[in-house]
């Protein structure tokens, strides 16, 4: 499963969170295991993924449907609920 592989469980934003924050939407980053986003990226517990390649993200589903059958780089764009700016991180899937 490509989520095994990022190694981190997800949840999707909840709207009122969204709004607050003037975005469509997105995954948060609940929980690091080993996987790729631990071992490729910086990317800390809370992140909130807003888009993948270029793709909105605004459900666990959508990344697996961007990220399933993807080999190569993947850049993975979002925020920090509490932090300025949105941030970019690259990782390269199997």
């Amino acid at each position: 499963d490509v989520l095994d592989i990022l190694g981190a469980s997800f949840e999707d934003l909840d709207k009122e969170t969204a709004s607050k924050l003037g975005i469509e939407g997105g995954v948060v980053v609940k929980e690091l295991n080993e996987g790729l986003l631990k071992n490729q990226t910086d990317i800390s517990e809370g992140f909130i993924i807003t888009a993948i390649n270029s793709e909105k993200i605004r459900n666990t589903k959508d990344i697996k449907r961007v990220l399933e059958h993807h080999k190569g780089g993947v850049l993975i764009q979002g925020i920090y609920e509490n932090y300025p700016g949105e941030l970019y991180f690259a990782l390269g899937m199997p």
